[in-house]
């Protein structure tokens, strides 16, 4: 019988080995362009053996950006232009993706967003740096993994 702690465990292992692996490949995607990245980012998903009772059938993936910084917003739109992109006649455990840009406006609306928007993995654009505890720490509550 798996227990709520074994299954904690994986779900931090898995949190880690995609943090590590996203981070190493991310640094070679740079050069390669956003839609490099984001086809790192489907293929870690494509991975995740939670990932279909994570999502309820449908995989939405959560684009979390800083309103604030117009770098940021820049880069949330083309994250998101790009997994559209890659989307596009193809699938992900059977779900196809489908991108919500979440603008940051606090922890507290983080929770409600992510519930709402019944977000299944969250990607982070560079920018959130003073909040990253409370969202990791939200999202991590809601059973929502960060990229």
């Amino acid at each position: 019988m798996i227990t709520l702690a074994t299954k904690r465990l994986h779900s931090t292992v898995l949190a880690l080995l995609t943090l590590v692996f996203v981070s190493s490949l991310a640094r070679r995607a740079q050069a390669d362009g956003v839609d490099a990245l984001a086809a790192i980012h489907l293929r870690v998903l494509a991975a995740d053996k939670n990932l279909k009772s994570r999502s309820n059938g449908h995989l939405r993936i959560g684009v979390l950006y800083n309103p604030q910084s117009s770098s940021a917003v820049r880069l949330q739109g083309e994250v998101s232009r790009a997994l559209s992109r890659l989307a596009e006649g193809s699938s992900v455990q059977g779900m196809t993706p489908e991108t919500r840009p979440i603008p940051y406006e606090g922890v507290s609306s983080l929770a409600q967003r992510l519930a709402a928007e019944d977000i299944a993995v969250l990607i982070l654009v560079p920018g959130l740096q003073d909040a990253m505890g409370g969202i990791t720490r939200e999202a991590h509550q809601a059973h929502v993994p960060t990229m």
